[in-house]
């Protein structure tokens, strides 16, 4: 299968309500990997890699979050996928 990278910034109420937790245990249940981090800014920034039904499925579930987050915007690039990660990691 062809592995993709995409590569997004969450905004809205997406930090201090578990969404790195929930989006790195959804990641891991679809087998994707990358990495998710809390910016100075608010946001939540995520790269990750996969198959693209998986990201396809992880973006979506990103629109919403878990239950007490409250998604404004999401932002996505894909990208062709570079240097490979071995698990997805919360910075």
């Amino acid at each position: 299968m062809l592995h993709k990278e995409v590569h997004f910034n969450i905004q809205g109420r997406v930090q201090g309500v578990g969404f790195r937790y929930s989006l790195a245990q959804k990641a891991r249940a679809l087998n994707v990997t990358g990495w998710c981090e809390n910016k100075q800014d608010g946001t939540v920034e995520c790269v990750a890699q996969g198959e693209e039904d998986a990201l396809h499925t992880l973006v979506k579930w990103c629109r919403k979050g878990p239950l007490f987050a409250k998604v404004k915007e999401l932002i996505v690039e894909w990208r062709k996928q570079e240097d490979p990660h071995q698990s997805f990691e919360i910075k």
